[in-house]
């Protein structure tokens, strides 16, 4: 056992090392990790034990991969300490929504000389916001609500945890207060779920959110019935996809 306030201090006195507290379900889960730590640990490394769980020290280029080589022997494993989450450094998100519509038509006029004319437009745009976040972020894709925790990994590297809310939409034509329904089999605009997902995203790229949330779905088996739009000699086509990158 080791007096951890003044392990930690000492420690961070020196500007390039990263500590970090992983912990296990047991102590003999513990050991078998320490051993593997051993296994690609470097001079410069220190490890300590903590009860059921391992402090370790090191320069932070390496941080990430003790990260991934320990989750993936111990994917229950969790990381209750970060010195790289005291440095706070802010999430600069940035988010753009670019829609495209389409629009076909056609028109019938009956007279004289009685024409039939097809119109076929097309027109696009988009918007830019930009968040700085410590930790967390919200955002809205169609039906669905996006809770994001931002958490910083290296200066160029951040992990993105979006959690997929589907709140159920209000009733149409609206109910007075007080009034209860009952409904056998909800519509899905009156469906509700919550999904989950991790993913790193590198400084200059970027994910469309949209493809996250289908990817999401179609794990769960879960069917997306978006709303349509159209008439018989008219339809209105419109495509919004939202993009998140890292500035």
């Amino acid at each position: 056992m080791i007096w951890w306030p003044l392990f930690f201090i000492s420690l961070l006195r020196a500007d390039d090392i990263t500590v970090e507290k992983y912990c296990f379900n047991s102590p003999a889960q513990m050991e078998r990790a320490h051993s593997q730590f051993r296994a690609i640990s470097v001079r410069s490394d220190r490890v300590e034990r903590d009860g059921s769980c391992l402090v370790i020290s090191a320069a932070p280029h390496r941080r990430e991969l003790f990260q991934k080589y320990l989750l993936s022997n111990h994917p229950d494993m969790s990381i209750s300490f970060s010195s790289e989450e005291l440095r706070k450094d802010p999430c600069n998100l940035k988010v753009e929504k670019i829609s495209h519509t389409t629009e076909k038509a056609l028109d019938a006029e009956i007279g004289k000389t009685g024409t039939i004319e097809a119109r076929d437009q097309q027109g696009s745009g988009s918007e830019i916001f930009h968040i700085t976040t410590i930790k967390d972020f919200e955002l809205g894709v169609d039906q669905d609500k996006i809770l994001g925790e931002c958490r910083y990994i290296t200066p160029d590297r951040y992990e993105i945890t979006l959690t997929v809310q589907k709140d159920a939409r209000p009733l149409t034509p609206p109910v007075s207060p007080g009034t209860v329904v009952v409904v056998t089999t909800p519509p899905p605009d009156q469906e509700t779920s919550v999904l989950k997902t991790q993913l790193q995203l590198q400084r200059g790229s970027r994910i469309e959110i949209g493809s996250v949330v289908r990817d999401l779905k179609n794990k769960s088996h879960e069917a997306s019935l978006g709303p349509k739009l159209g008439m018989q000699d008219d339809v209105r086509k419109q495509e919004v996809k939202t993009f998140l990158s890292i500035y």
